[in-house]
């Protein structure tokens, strides 16, 4: 069934929309938990409770956040991509593959952003908290590319298009938000909130493109993003039967 067969309602969006914020919202609240149990019991992450930025921050504590974010990113991911299977199973389905290639991404991110963590994040508060927003920002914004490709591959330039409106609009919230607070210990506490949110955004700006792009279509009866493979093969096509009939003279 085609996104354009089966269109969701605006009552629909904000209930799934509702859902991946309560999905990124467990996602944060592990990440705490696990960074204070750990803060409890260690001295690994004392310097969370450290209210001024600019110090230099312990060599363990960059690694294990990474760690710890990569945990809450993927329980984010398959709970928005459960509650996306629940809200509409002809779309999203329960698929092996599907989830493997979500769990690939998530190592694959982290491999490379590791790094970030130690050599740029271990440099101040301020830095580790700037690469914790860049992790979760690439996290749920590369997961819900792949769920598009793999779920809606004959639109899949709709979800591409809706998913980059909701990245470019989360990245500039995160920065406010961010800046909103002065203090190192409530600049930490707002993270808290910034998975849930920027989760929202990214799905709500898609679902709500997905919507509008429905609505241009039933309005025109033009469809020009629509089964795009399948109008590069029939373009393709007829520049072979071009070729031929030249090459025929």
């Amino acid at each position: 069934m085609s996104l354009l067969e089966r269109r969701e309602s605006i009552q629909d969006i904000l209930i799934i929309s509702l859902g991946v914020f309560l999905a990124g919202l467990i996602g944060s609240i592990i990440i705490l938990v696990i960074s204070f149990l750990l803060g409890n019991n260690t001295e690994v992450f004392s310097g969370l409770y450290n209210s001024r930025f600019g110090t230099r921050v312990g060599g363990l504590y960059p690694i294990l956040l990474s760690f710890i974010t990569l945990i809450g990113t993927v329980i984010t991911s398959i709970i928005t991509y459960k509650i996306l299977g629940v809200t509409n199973p002809e779309r999203y389905k329960k698929n092996f593959v599907i989830f493997s290639q979500v769990a690939f991404f998530q190592i694959l991110l982290y491999i490379f952003i590791a790094p970030i963590y130690v050599f740029f994040g271990g440099a101040s508060f301020e830095n580790i908290m700037f690469t914790y927003i860049f992790h979760v920002l690439i996290s749920i914004f590369g997961t819900n590319i792949i769920l598009d490709i793999l779920n809606n591959y004959r639109y899949v330039l709709i979800g591409v298009y809706g998913n980059f409106i909701g990245f470019f609009v989360s990245i500039l919230i995160a920065i406010m938000f961010f800046n909103l607070f002065s203090g190192g210990y409530a600049k930490l506490l707002s993270l808290v909130f910034l998975l849930p949110i920027i989760n929202f955004i990214i799905v709500f700006l898609k679902k709500i493109f997905e919507f509008s792009y429905f609505h241009f279509y039933r309005i025109t009866g033009s469809d020009p993003i629509g089964d795009i493979f399948h109008k590069i093969k029939q373009e393709d096509e007829e520049n072979e039967k071009e070729e031929e009939q030249k090459n025929m003279i």
